[in-house]
């Protein structure tokens, strides 16, 4: 029996000190009976409880509850105080609308108690009765709820890591260096499908860094911590299309420890140059980047590992201009050159090219293009913002070459179509010789939308010139009469002097 009992009482204690192990508790030192128990509290998460209003409690069955103290300015829009000082909900105000306000109001106070948690329930005590909000390092709320005189609130624990991207320009020239930032936001705990929570060690970046983007560099990399400074790290950059950010490090005892503040996120930028091979127009020109935690679990015998991944991407556009050449009886002319300033392009095909560079800033004419033969010159890679200014370099044989320049602007089309295309041919008079309709589908460097928008560059003949070799011979002709008459007047007047004598 003694031997019975001996067992029995060092099982209650076992017992014990396990149930105390899954329970956390601090003492608000706030002078009251209450107390506030936060289930599922997240681990590494500090939480804050912040008292709103106290509270007077009866000992009944019911456990009334009446409120009294001061309405915060704030709050002035959602409660209500009556003659005896009792406090309520305005008249006509949702829960929703109290629980907004009651949100806001709440990151901006000093807190009655905080705690970070270590994974298990988290139990403030000593708290006055009252009505309280509680809420976490990165001011999210979890609750508002009274101490009646006790209360147990649960919470979800829905923040976790995350992942955004963006672009300083979505509508690009090719040739253009454009501006990433990556914003990640993190959890220094995370909970596997056991429910075994486990301390990050690294966040790895990944982004698919596809061939439109050449020159990657890594600009910055910071932590923003949601209560402490930021944190400049030292800027790598990507290898194997991804960076890896060291979260936490072992201390003395071998305990993995984080590195920075619970929620804090991680700030990449990096600069890309677009390059030729980006797509012009259609669904443009995507790249994803991933956020990768890894994990080591707290306990000797991991459960199976928590995997997860979040990603975002971005999305950034070029697009294409296009010049229909005609004389003035709209017969498309072949053989037009162009340049336009600061334009950098190789050739696709006659009469389509497209940007390696363009400054545009700068005075000095690029790459010369021809028009192909049905006029058409199509500039792939600029951004709608482009108004390309273009010098006529050389007009069609028996043309005349303009003297003005012509702007060029880009529009959006779309990269493939499916539709008939009808090329109009005409004479020298006007007239129509032929027609053609084509019914393919394919991807094109150009197509009838944006045929359709295309500046219409008019060249005139050349001037008929005085023929220099006609009129030459007609003043030989004049000249030689003119002689002979001279000549005829010379003789006939000195036979009349010589018969006068």
């Amino acid at each position: 029996m003694k031997k019975f009992i001996s067992l029995l009482l060092t099982m209650v204690m076992l017992f014990s000190l396990g149930m105390t192990a899954f329970a956390q508790t601090v003492d608000s030192a706030d002078g009251g009976n209450a107390s506030i128990t936060i289930s599922n509290a997240a681990k590494g998460e500090t939480y804050s409880v912040v008292k709103i209003f106290n509270a007077t409690v009866t000992g009944d069955e019911d456990g009334s509850i009446a409120y009294t103290g001061d309405i915060p300015e704030a709050l002035a829009s959602v409660f209500a105080k009556d003659s005896a000082g009792n406090i309520s909900v305005a008249e006509g105000k949702t829960d929703e609308e109290v629980i907004k306000a009651v949100t806001d109001w709440a990151k901006t106070q000093t807190a009655t108690a905080s705690a970070e948690s270590d994974g298990s329930d988290l139990i403030f005590t000593g708290l006055q009765y009252g009505y309280y909000a509680v809420v976490t390092t990165q001011g999210a709320i979890v609750t508002v709820d009274s101490t009646n005189p006790n209360v147990t609130v649960t919470d979800k624990n829905t923040k976790e890591p995350g992942i955004n991207k963006s672009v300083n320009d979505k509508d690009v020239d090719i040739g253009q260096t454009v501006t990433y930032t990556a914003t990640a936001t993190t959890a220094n705990f995370l909970t596997n499908a056991q429910g075994v929570s486990e301390i990050v060690t690294d966040y790895v970046v990944e982004d698919t860094l596809p061939e439109f983007l050449s020159d990657v560099t890594v600009t910055s990399i910071t932590i923003d911590q949601p209560k402490g400074d930021d944190v400049e790290l030292e800027v790598q950059q990507f290898v194997n299309k991804t960076i890896t950010i060291t979260w936490a490090e072992k201390n003395s005892d071998g305990e993995y420890v984080s590195l920075y503040e619970n929620g804090s996120q991680i700030i990449i930028t990096y600069t890309a140059k677009v390059t030729e091979d980006a797509v012009i127009d259609g669904n443009g020109n995507e790249n994803v980047i991933t956020l990768t935690p890894s994990t080591t679990p707290d306990d000797e015998t991991p459960p199976d590992p928590w995997e997860e991944s979040w990603e975002d991407d971005e999305i950034i556009y070029t697009y294409a201009a296009a010049l229909q050449k005609v004389n003035e009886n709209k017969k498309p002319l072949a053989g037009a050159k162009f340049a336009a300033l600061g334009l950098i392009v190789e050739k696709i095909s006659d009469g389509a090219y497209k940007v390696v560079s363009y400054d545009t800033t700068s005075t000095t004419y690029g790459t010369e293009m021809e028009t192909d033969a049905q006029g058409q010159l199509v500039i792939l890679g600029l951004s709608t913002d482009s108004k390309l200014t273009l010098q006529e370099t050389a007009a069609p044989a028996g043309y005349n070459k303009l003297v003005d320049t012509t702007t060029m602007t880009p529009v959006k089309t779309g990269e493939e179509i499916k539709a008939s295309q009808t090329t109009v041919y005409y004479d020298e008079n006007g007239n129509v010789t032929d027609v053609q309709t084509s019914t393919s589908y394919s991807k094109t460097t150009y197509n009838v939308s944006l045929l359709k928008t295309a500046i219409v560059v008019v060249n005139l003949k050349g001037a008929e010139l005085p023929s220099t070799g006609g009129m030459g011979t007609t003043m030989m002709y004049i000249g030689g009469g003119l002689l002979v008459a001279f000549a005829v007047i010379m003789l006939v007047t000195k036979r009349r002097m010589n018969a006068a004598e």
